[in-house]
């Protein structure tokens, strides 16, 4: 079987990232939201949709190549630094060149396409962090793939989040308004970018001038199959804004994003599990292990279910005190339910959606993966047509949802054919059991209490759910639950011996 101890220590360590991140950059949206309200706030979404997939489509895949490629290499410093350098030179120029073809392209993106004139500025201003963004993300997969884990959760998930909240904290106090914020989301990608880059560098050395030139082909064959299947992912995940902003207004997208960002918290441990266990992937996948493999996706799935579902439950039965904290404009019928919708979606995807990805992406089935990621840019065309344009806010959540949902099961489908297993504890009867458990200790937590302050009933909501989450677990005897308490306890046995 495979090693429980370290597989604890990781999951331990991707938890403490995702708590910190989350506790350092939420405040963030909170604060941004009741400085804007819902049309600034929309106008700034649907300029951030904008550039994320500039970041993708000049990023060339690049990130996640050089994880893999350094994973690859890790015995081998000479070649990690080359390649490191090649990467990094490529994702400056081809940023550049992204920034400077959003420049020209904003005025007909805001004046003529999405009828925000505003749209216009805030693009130039944030076209100057794109070349940063890619290095970010370059810097942060290959810290990732060498094993910093604990230097790239301290610098993206402390030092970013914290400066970036404290300066949109002064804007607010200050009352500036949308230009001013969307400077500081570029002085904070270009903090994050430059971080993330001298942080690796410092741990594989400087560059020499002895260096051999570096054939960067290895890298490029894998970004570019890798970059499809990210744009695509990229693309199709956001388009609710981009169809939002096609046939409603800069206050329909305002609505939505805080449902969309609360929903989104549910990705964090998802992200930070597939990430730290990318390179155990790789190394199990080059082995031929497949009954590890097996074991290590089936853990990993169910600690993203399990480690999510209580925070599902709190913002299920909380969302209107939820939202209420971005401020008493976003609290409408249309982004409660909204929310609801996102939450439920979002929880689904924790189970089928994120360990299937790294397993086809480390495991040399990228074209599987670009072909479902391109089908699914129809699927979420097709959504967003028809719920999206009809419904609005509402609509482009269960589009979203949809999308979703269809994404973890084709991945799920594809690691079955590629592999023979599909990645997931067939034992979902368990999973069923906990998630009533944990909602109706909440619900009735919720029917029980009197009034009380939004954020002590959210407390509330959230210790209800997890108290009976972990008893459920215990009581059903939870396989994956049971051998990380019995590693944490081995471990904790050897450091008191």
């Amino acid at each position: 079987m495979h090693n429980r101890k370290k597989l604890a220590l990781a999951t331990g360590v991707s938890l403490v990232g995702s708590v910190v991140t989350l506790v350092c950059s939420y405040p963030r949206n909170l604060m941004t939201a009741r400085a804007l309200g819902p049309d600034d706030l929309g106008v700034l979404s649907l300029a951030s949709t904008i550039i994320g997939w500039c970041s993708v489509i000049f990023g060339l895949g690049l990130n996640l190549s050089i994880g893999r490629f350094i994973g690859e290499n890790i015995g081998r410093p000479d070649i990690v630094r080359r390649g490191f350098r090649w990467t990094v030179r490529l994702g400056i120029w081809a940023g550049s060149v992204g920034a400077g073809l959003l420049v020209l392209s904003s005025f007909p993106l805001g004046r003529q396409i999405l009828h925000q004139p505003k749209l216009i500025l805030v693009l130039i201003i944030l076209a100057v962090c794109l070349p940063f963004d890619i290095i970010k993300e370059i810097g942060s997969k290959a810290s990732l793939g060498f094993g910093l884990v604990k230097e790239n959760v301290f610098i993206l998930g402390i030092v970013v989040p914290v400066s970036w909240t404290i300066m949109v904290g002064l804007a607010w106090a200050l009352k500036l308004g949308l230009y001013e914020m969307a400077w500081i989301m570029t002085i904070s990608t270009i903090v994050a970018g430059l971080g993330s880059y001298l942080s690796f560098r410092s741990k594989v050395g400087g560059w020499s001038r002895s260096d051999l030139p570096f054939d960067g082909r290895p890298i490029v064959n894998i970004a570019l199959v890798l970059l499809i299947s990210n744009l695509a992912y990229s693309i199709w995940l956001k388009l609710d804004n981009l169809f939002l902003g096609l046939f409603w207004t800069s206050r329909e997208i305002g609505l939505y994003a805080p449902a969309f960002q609360t929903s989104y918290l549910l990705t964090y441990l998802n992200a930070a599990i597939s990430a730290l266990f990318s390179p155990t992937v790789a190394t199990l996948l080059s082995k031929g292990q497949n009954k590890e493999l097996n074991n290590l996706s089936q853990d990993a799935s169910s600690w993203c279910l399990y480690g999510n579902l209580s925070l599902a439950i709190t913002l299920f039965l909380g969302a209107e005190p939820f939202l209420g904290l971005f401020g008493a404009d976003f609290v409408a019928p249309e982004a409660i339910t909204a929310l609801r919708i996102l939450v439920v979606f979002f929880l689904i995807y924790s189970l089928i959606g994120a360990m299937p990805f790294i397993l086809l992406a480390m495991g040399g089935k990228q074209r599987y993966l670009a072909k479902i990621e391109a089908f699914l840019i129809f699927c979420a065309m097709l959504f967003h047509f028809v719920f999206t344009r009809s419904y609005g806010v509402i609509g482009a959540a269960i589009s979203t949802g949809l999308a979703l949902t269809v994404a973890g099961l084709l991945r799920c489908f594809a690691v079955k054919r590629a592999f023979g297993f599909l990645g997931i504890d067939r034992s979902i009867w368990k999973a069923i059991v906990v998630a009533v458990g944990a909602y109706g200790a909440a619900q009735g937590s919720v029917l029980l209490l009197p009034d009380v302050v939004p954020v002590v009933k959210l407390g509330i909501i959230f210790l209800s759910a997890t108290g009976a989450e972990m008893l459920m677990l215990l009581a059903t005897r939870e396989r994956s639950t049971l051998s990380l308490l019995h590693a944490i306890a081995r471990r904790l046995q050897q450091r008191s011996a």
